[in-house]
């Protein structure tokens, strides 16, 4: 497996007090078991890679949308896993060895209210679970699989040591979800909450309305992706200020590749 990083700076090597790396993994590794391996070996990787170009570990790590099951033969109920199955752990684990915030994305059985939802978690440095968001505007994909969405109640920012962070997941930054007078509504209930960045982790290429949202919205913005370049010179994962500007971008030279951006933010 190769694995590459590109930063685009700007020329800016100072922005703040938050490293953050941005992922990009296309798993299709036919279990949940080499699926989980290859993460794990992704974050160390980004880890490694920052310490090597950054001078220093990454203070968030922010994985793809469904990384975990994408692209293999499950029935719905093996897609789904409980809430503190072996993924949250391992990310917990993760969280703890790396001395970092883990936010990711899987589908998660809640033991709470038994439904399933396509579903954002942040974890602290200690490896607990800080913030929750069940992703608002489901896809049909979702719905076979029997999730539930989110709530628009429920869309606000966690509460972090960077400031206040919200977390989006794919179809909820597709203005096509959106009221035509209020194109970018989650972004904005974020940006009206208090919330300073948006991370989304997604499948598909919504690369473009994230950034015109953030924009919009005068809030930071980072997209982990997973599948391709569908639109020309963007990257699929990236890391863009508040005026728009892209800071940092994943190059992906090979279909199946892995590898990360990472910036300095300041919120």
């Amino acid at each position: 497996m190769r694995q590459t990083v590109q930063i685009w700076r700007d020329g800016v090597t100072d922005m703040g007090t938050m490293l953050l790396a941005v992922t990009y993994a296309k798993l299709r590794l036919g279990s949940k078991g080499a699926n989980l391996a290859a993460i794990e070996e992704l974050i160390d990787h980004t880890v490694a890679g920052c310490i090597k170009k950054d001078g220093r570990s990454p203070d968030m790590i922010l994985l793809s949308e469904a990384v975990y099951t994408r692209g293999n033969r499950f029935t719905p109920e093996t897609q789904m896993e409980e809430t503190g199955g072996p993924f949250m752990e391992a990310m917990a684990n993760k969280a703890r060895q790396h001395n970092c915030w883990m936010a990711f994305n899987w589908y998660e059985q809640r033991t709470s209210d038994g439904k399933r939802y396509n579903n954002n978690k942040m974890l602290n440095r200690s490896g607990e679970v800080v913030y929750s968001h069940d992703k608002t505007f489901i896809t049909p994909d979702d719905k076979k699989i029997g999730c539930s969405a989110g709530s628009k109640d429920d869309v606000r920012p966690a509460d972090t040591e960077f400031g206040p962070i919200g977390m989006l997941i794919c179809f909820d930054v597709d203005p096509k979800n959106s009221p035509k007078d209020d194109r970018h509504e989650l972004i904005r209930l974020h940006a009206e909450r208090g919330a300073k960045m948006v991370l989304v982790s997604t499948i598909g290429d919504y690369v473009t309305e994230t950034l015109e949202g953030g924009k919009a919205m005068g809030v930071w913005t980072a997209v982990s992706g997973q599948d391709s370049y569908r639109k020309s010179g963007l990257f699929i994962s990236n890391i863009t200020d508040p005026t728009g500007r892209t800071v940092a971008g994943a190059v992906i030279d090979e279909p199946h590749e892995r590898t990360f951006c990472s910036a300095e933010v300041t919120l």
